[in-house]
C-alpha cells in the first residue's frame, strides 16, 4: 500500500511539473518535452524545405536498439532522449543528434506490459539540467543531465 501511495504522489508531482510547461521553452531548436516547448506540436524552426525532393530528404542517420514501447522524443542541447523496454526493464536513453550513436542508457523501472503492446508510454521532459521520466508502471525518475559541450556551431 505504501508503494502505491509513493507512486501516486510521484505521479501527481510529475503532472504539476509538466503544468509549468512554459518555463520549459528553450531556444535553439530544443524540443524539451512531449509536443515541443509549448506542448502544442508547433515548431518555430525556419529554413525548412517547402517541397521535398522526389525521393525524400537525405537520411541523416539511423539508430537501433532503443527497445520496445511508445515513447516519443525530447531534444535538448545536442541530445535526443527517449525511453524503451529492453528485456524486463525500461530504460531512459540518450542519443547524439549529430550521428545517432547511443551516448548513455540508464535503467528506469520494471517492464510495463499489456495487451496493446509492451513498453513505456511517456516522453522524457528536460528542464534545465534535469530530466524527468514517468514509466508505464508508474516509476518516476529525475536525472541530472550534463549540458552538451559547444561544438562551435
Amino acid at each position: 500500500m505504501r508503494h502505491l501511495k509513493v507512486r501516486t504522489i510521484g505521479s501527481i508531482a510529475f503532472v504539476i511539473l509538466l503544468s509549468v510547461g512554459e518555463a520549459a521553452a528553450q531556444a535553439g531548436g530544443n524540443w524539451p518535452q512531449w509536443r515541443g516547448p509549448n506542448r502544442d506540436g508547433i515548431s518555430t524552426e525556419t529554413g525548412l524545405l517547402k517541397q521535398w525532393p522526389e525521393n525524400g530528404p537525405p537520411l541523416a542517420w539511423k539508430a537501433s536498439g532503443a527497445g520496445f514501447g511508445y515513447s516519443s522524443f525530447a531534444v535538448v542541447n545536442g541530445r535526443l532522449y527517449t525511453m524503451g523496454l529492453r528485456g524486463d526493464r525500461e530504460y531512459i536513453i540518450a542519443f547524439d543528434v549529430t550521428n545517432g550513436k547511443e551516448v548513455w542508457a540508464t535503467p528506469h523501472g520494471g517492464a510495463f506490459r499489456n495487451d496493446r503492446g509492451d513498453g513505456p508510454r511517456g516522453t522524457p521532459t528536460i528542464e534545465g539540467n534535469r530530466l524527468y521520466a514517468l514509466g508505464g508502471d508508474g516509476d518516476l525518475s529525475a536525472l541530472d543531465v550534463a549540458p552538451e559541450k559547444s561544438s562551435g556551431r
